[in-house]
């Protein structure tokens, strides 16, 4: 195989700590498809990859690699305070340095995942094809814009432009967006998500029963107070009350806001499966666990809303919303 063509989205040092401890295959972990009945235990190096993801076509013809060595090279740096974290260190005592790398860390693996991609390319490919079809119902237009296109090309209009335009009218093709778009977005968003995070506390989620699942969208934004319908489950960094988890270990996992606390918690099991059904619900196709696990509690259960918060915990200069409570059965 070629160098670097095999590039994983969710790292592959991060996804063999959630290896089931008990496989005979050796570091294996469980993998939970969206769609599928039960779970299949995978190797790591197989899970969570494309091919040439961050690539993209270099001055020489050549595939230029850079994107991939410099989320190699935030993985090397984050990798072990993840670990520190996971066994027992308080976030408090981390270094500036080791703050920054994995805020860059968790900022990348929030953008750098198909489901932010693919969501960038389907809006582009949207509004492309709808300024497409507002210049179509101008004829004249259309057709002056179709022939400056083809000037600036070096190419001539050899086919009626009125068969053209009704044929965007129609619609019937389909708009691609070059995957470089997507990937430079990534890039010009992951430093001001990094300075987010950087601002907000830590505290790390330890299960008292129970263990944590990740997936291949594993920041998951939530705002514990309820929101208008309209916007679904989904959160912003400056959502009020947001709440962000991102799954450690199987024992462990980082939850990210203004208003808890930095420092550590031992959590109740239910408490575990609510971050599991957050990370679930939000996963794009898949749901990594480090042990074999009835599909039925990946599954939100009636009424489940996803804004309860995971722990009562309070900054004392924080007053608890009005609406920060478990939510009814209504």
């Amino acid at each position: 195989m070629p160098p670097y063509q095999s590039q994983h989205y969710v790292t592959r040092s991060y996804l063999a700590d959630f290896a089931d401890p008990a496989s005979r295959k050796g570091p294996a972990l469980w993998v939970y498809e969206r769609g599928k009945a039960g779970g299949s235990l995978r190797f790591p190096k197989s899970v969570a990859v494309k091919d040439y993801y961050y690539s993209f076509p270099g001055a020489a013809g050549d595939k230029d690699h850079s994107v991939e060595h410099l989320l190699d090279k935030t993985e090397n740096h984050a990798m072990p305070v993840i670990r520190a974290l996971a066994h027992g260190r308080d976030p408090a005592s981390l270094t500036s340095e080791e703050r920054q790398w994995l805020a860059v860390f968790l900022a990348f693996m929030s953008v750098r995942i198909p489901g932010f991609r693919n969501s960038v390319e389907s809006s582009i490919a949207d509004v492309m094809r709808t300024v497409g079809i507002m210049a179509a119902s101008r004829p004249e237009y259309f057709e002056s814009g179709l022939r400056r296109a083809l000037k600036a090309a070096g190419k001539e209009l050899t086919q009626d432009p009125e068969e053209t335009r009704q044929w965007v009218l129609r619609g019937e093709y389909e708009v691609k967006t070059h995957p470089a778009v997507s990937l430079a977005m990534m890039l010009a968003l992951t430093p001001d998500i990094a300075e987010y995070i950087l601002n907000f506390q830590w505290r790390v989620l330890t299960a008292e029963r129970g263990r944590f699942v990740t997936s291949d969208h594993p920041v998951v934004l939530v705002s514990t107070v309820k929101m208008p319908p309209i916007y679904g489950r989904g959160a912003g960094w400056l959502s009020p009350y947001m709440e962000a988890t991102f799954p450690l270990a199987p024992n462990a996992c980082l939850l990210i806001s203004l208003h808890h606390p930095s420092g550590r918690e031992v959590v109740s099991e239910a408490h575990v499966a609510e971050i599991n059904l957050r990370t679930s619900a939000f996963a794009d196709v898949a749901v990594y666990s480090s042990q074999k696990l009835e599909v039925r509690t990946l599954a939100p259960p009636p009424g489940w809303t996803g804004w309860s918060p995971v722990t009562s915990a309070l900054r004392d200069d924080v007053a608890p919303a009005e609406d920060q409570r478990e939510p009814s059965a209504e």
